[in-house]
């Protein structure tokens, strides 16, 4: 399902909702429906600035390029809010993302009902989705401009710990990117790897 359509749909279901105090229950409603974050992910670095309320997003890229995002608030109706971002933007391109329109949320009459500090807080998050969506759109047009195309090389330079959970030191190198080095408990080598990888994303 294309962007729009995700806004369509979020649009019809609040055409059948004529009142207000309704809508809000339906928003919160969405807000209990969120995927919870890792309370790992509950830091500082994932805190959005410019919220009365606390909000953390987290972003990722999948295997096919898409942007994972997940996020939590402590207040009942801004989770419901991001909830809605979330269920329009997760699982497209960056580039998507980046190209998008979000007109639903003037469509069903959010913005007029929202307090001036939640509507900056919607609006930055909305600037956190896209800022999330800029980064990765310039790591794929990075690792796309690489002839071969860039695939990371991987190097242990140590391993300590016990044989259970091995602390690997391992050296990525990535051409046209430089080089990062990542450590990581890890039971395998292919975890170690994604350790690594992910580390080099962030890096790139």
């Amino acid at each position: 399902m294309t962007i729009n359509e995700k806004q369509q749909e979020i649009i019809d279901e609040f055409s059948g909702l004529d009142d207000w105090m309704d809508r809000y229950a339906y928003i919160i409603d969405l807000g209990g429906q969120l995927a919870p974050i890792d309370e790992k992910d509950k830091t500082p670095e994932h805190l959005i600035e410019g919220c009365q309320s606390r909000v953390w997003v987290t972003a990722r890229l999948d295997d096919e390029g898409r942007m994972r995002l997940t996020a939590d608030s402590d207040a009942s109706i801004v989770k419901g809010i991001i909830a809605m971002l979330i269920d329009v933007l997760d699982g497209h391109t960056p580039q998507e993302i980046l190209d998008s329109d979000l007109h639903f949320i003037d469509a069903i009459g959010l913005s007029e009902h929202l307090s001036p500090t939640r509507s900056n807080g919607l609006l930055a998050m909305i600037k956190q989705i896209k800022l999330y969506a800029l980064a990765f759109n310039e790591m794929q047009k990075k690792a796309q401009a690489c002839h071969p195309p860039c695939r990371p090389v991987y190097e242990v330079l140590d391993v300590q710990g016990s044989a259970h959970a091995p602390v690997v030191t391992v050296r990525v190198t990535v051409r046209g990117l430089g080089s990062a080095v990542a450590t990581a408990v890890s039971k395998s080598a292919a975890e170690v790897a994604a350790a690594a990888d992910f580390l080099e994303k962030l890096k790139s």
